[in-house]
């Protein structure tokens, strides 16, 4: 990308071998967009953050703010299409670390808004991976889109979430079970049709973990 000299330098650092000059560089990731053309974001800027994160080594906290950073650039710029940015949010999303696996989600969740069928498919994918980390993005995303107001839950979602519930019954991943407790009673409480829930997850995985839920909180579901 040809650029002035300041943002070029900044997109130099953004791949630096020194943190503090890659944070210092990503925190000036809206000034960077602000010089790009919307087809620039989606078409150059978007893939080089994605270059940086397949071939350089990155710290937990530089992942983090990129999350962050580039969930702000689509925030600023409600004319981008959203799905271009998927390609630095989904292998975020299903890493160990909490808070890069949340701040990816939080960007997914954005996308979500106007591509809920790709970010439906991509539940599906998580969990269908082998892997707990991927699993519980799976329910992290779903227990996002269910608590976002802004969402109108599509047909297609809520296939999914039937889908994903029938795969957790016969999961022998403990975690994924124990976080898919805490993703229903959290909806359990905050919503107030729980009704509705029934739609969204199946009346046996409830009665499943009615009894847990019961035992751990000593409280009614």
């Amino acid at each position: 990308m040809e650029e002035d000299p300041d943002i070029a330098l900044y997109l130099d650092e953004l791949k630096s071998d020194d943190n503090s000059l890659k944070l210092n560089a990503l925190s000036k990731l809206n000034l960077i967009a602000s010089k790009l053309s919307c087809a620039r974001i989606e078409d150059e800027l978007f893939p080089y953050l994605r270059y940086i994160l397949e071939e350089t080594d990155n710290e937990d906290e530089y992942l983090v703010k990129m999350c962050q950073n580039v969930f702000e650039v689509l925030k600023s710029n409600p004319q981008i299409n959203k799905d271009k940015a998927v390609i630095i949010f989904e292998p975020l999303a299903i890493m160990e670390d909490p808070s890069i696996r949340e701040s990816a989600i939080e960007g997914l969740n954005l996308i979500a808004r106007e591509h809920q069928t790709l970010v439906t498919e991509m539940v599906l994918r998580f969990y269908n991976y082998d892997l707990i980390y991927a699993r519980i993005a799976a329910l992290q995303l779903i227990l996002k889109i269910l608590r976002d107001d802004k969402h109108k839950l599509s047909e297609e979602f809520v296939v999914t979430c039937d889908k994903v519930t029938i795969l957790l019954l016969h999961d022998n991943m403990i975690p994924v079970k124990r976080f898919a407790i805490r993703c229903i009673v959290s909806l359990w409480k905050t919503q107030s049709d729980k009704a509705g829930l029934l739609n969204v997850f199946k009346q046996d995985l409830l009665n499943e973990f009615k009894t847990q839920y019961m035992e751990q909180t000593n409280e009614s579901m």
